[in-house]
């Protein structure tokens, strides 16, 4: 996991092969893979970090959203049964029970909205927002998988001195020669 560039283009004989790579910025290496076809896995421009706070948030949001439902449905069924109750009727523990069940619905909806906000900005940081290289001095082998936006691109034969960028707004790489 990198959170900036990956540079290992020193050595000229520099592999990676197995596992899993996540890279917020550029990567830079000799080879990638290996003659076994090892299932090795790319996640160029992806924030590590932010990407477990904006899983986190929308599984809280969701959990939260289904609190609220919940805490409506009482409400709506409290404020029928108010509607056929006299004011006299109605005990002090029934209406302790409603004014707490108010004040935790307002305290839930906020939560909701600090979350939402919170969601949109990390939903927004998890991706780099610039073009990303990974550039490949000499070979990807096959095994290799770049994983982006949605998008699996799966290396099916010997790719040799190339340069994958990947767009923002493009979910397959733009391969280009390896500059001389």
């Amino acid at each position: 996991i990198s959170h900036g560039t990956i540079d290992l283009s020193e050595p000229d004989s520099s592999v990676i092969a197995g596992g899993e790579i996540l890279h917020f910025s550029d990567l830079k290496v000799s080879r990638i893979g290996n003659q076994n076809e090892i299932r090795t896995i790319f996640y160029p421009g992806l924030h590590y970090h932010n990407q477990q706070i904006y899983h986190t948030l929308r599984d809280e949001i969701q959990e939260l959203e289904k609190t609220i439902v919940a805490l409506a449905e009482y409400l709506r069924k409290f404020k029928e049964k108010l509607t056929r109750l006299t004011a006299a009727r109605i005990s002090d523990d029934l209406k302790r029970e409603a004014k707490e069940r108010v004040q935790q619905y307002h305290k839930v909806r906020e939560a909701i909205e600090k979350k939402k906000a919170l969601f949109s900005t990390v939903q927004n940081s998890r991706r780099n927002s610039a073009p990303v290289k990974i550039f490949v001095k000499d070979a990807i082998l096959p095994g290799t998988e770049f994983h982006f936006k949605g998008g699996i691109e799966k290396i099916q034969a010997p790719v040799h001195h190339v340069v994958l960028t990947f767009f923002p707004d493009r979910t397959a790489p733009k391969y280009e020669p390896y500059p001389s």
